[in-house]
């Protein structure tokens, strides 16, 4: 995520040097609260920015799919969302009555869905990293936002990391590893009646929460989605260019959380899928 005063500064310069204009495209959709274009009004008023924003995530709820483009005040960003709105409507792919029903009837409330959603990650984020530390015996990191940068609305509900590769690990094995981390959270865990029947009454919350191996975000469905991103998300990246994305050849894993989830059930569940693949090596 980009610093984006000094990244305007250093736009601003460049177009001045080059003697060119530029325009700022900048993806909100893993932080539709960060007020993006206020920030870069402040600070470069005269530089064109269009953002660009999943409707279908934390506005939509996942109730439809849907995509926005949204120009700042300057007449160069005006203009080009102007001629995508005139291209949509030749092509006929601009949203449909249905769609900006559910937009409109899921608008209200957009910032505190990520507010909460971003808390969740937080908790389970430091959870994870407790399991792996105990059950690894080494510290892991999230690529995720800060507390300073949530503080100022670029409150995702998303992180990734790298597992810590396992003492005495073939590269096989570290290759391996992140793929099964996705399937020991994944895989099918007894239902609320099926606790009960066993015993175990005291379970937290309802019942395990799902956890479904899918390229998704921001959904408010009590759902945290689960992936591998250089094998599920990448198809058009390049093999070398994945490999970078690798630690110690274990590749990122990215989770997502909704907005209200049992948090404590969660955390055993990531608990169990870190102690089982540690345990398996």
């Amino acid at each position: 995520m980009a610093d984006l005063a000094p990244l305007a500064a250093a736009l601003l310069a460049f177009a001045l040097k080059a003697g060119t204009r530029l325009v700022l495209l900048l993806d909100t959709t893993l932080a539709p609260a960060s007020r993006a274009l206020r920030l870069l009004r402040e600070a470069a008023p005269s530089l064109p920015v269009i953002c660009f924003v999943s409707c279908s995530k934390a506005i939509g709820r996942g109730l439809t799919t849907a995509g926005a483009l949204v120009a700042n005040h300057t007449p160069e960003a005006v203009a080009l969302v102007g001629a995508a709105a005139e291209l949509g409507a030749l092509l006929d792919v601009g949203a449909k009555p249905e769609q900006l029903r559910a937009l409109a009837a899921n608008h209200r409330g957009v910032e505190q869905r990520c507010a909460a959603a971003y808390a969740v990650a937080a908790e389970l984020g430091a959870a994870l990293c407790a399991a792996v530390e105990a059950h690894a015996a080494q510290p892991m990191a999230l690529a995720f936002v800060s507390p300073e940068h949530a503080a100022a609305g670029f409150t995702s509900s998303t992180f990734s990391f790298n597992l810590p590769v396992p003492a005495g690990a073939s590269a096989a094995q570290a290759a391996a590893l992140a793929q099964q981390f996705v399937d020991a959270l994944t895989a099918p865990r007894p239902t609320t009646a099926q606790q009960l029947l066993e015993g175990e009454g005291e379970v937290a919350g309802h019942g395990a929460p799902k956890f479904k191996p899918c390229v998704s975000f921001g959904q408010d469905n009590g759902t945290v989605y689960c992936t591998v991103p250089a094998t599920s998300t990448q198809g058009a990246v390049k093999a070398e260019d994945k490999a970078k994305q690798a630690v110690g050849g274990v590749q990122l894993v990215r989770l997502s959380f909704p907005p209200s989830l049992d948090t404590v059930a969660a955390a055993r569940v990531l608990h169990e899928a870190v102690a089982a693949i540690y345990s398996a090596q």
